[in-house]
């Protein structure tokens, strides 16, 4: 039972971590206009995103290195 708990937790890890990169990912396709009207309100609701928003705002900077 210590085993499966272990690897369970593990699984929940992993799972996190990709849901992140699935955010990031829907994030950056919604920014380049690539997210239809249809699957706007699916997507926002399997990420938890509030859905009575009537604006979204973003803020994009570029930090240039020397």
């Amino acid at each position: 039972i210590h085993r499966m708990l272990e690897q369970n937790d593990q699984l929940e890890s992993k799972l996190q971590g990709q849901i992140m990169q699935l955010k990031q990912f829907f994030m950056a396709r919604l920014l380049q206009g690539k997210i239809t009207e249809l699957e706007l309100p699916t997507k926002m609701a399997s990420f938890n995103y509030n859905q009575s928003w009537n604006e979204f705002t973003v803020l994009s900077l570029q930090i240039d290195s020397l």
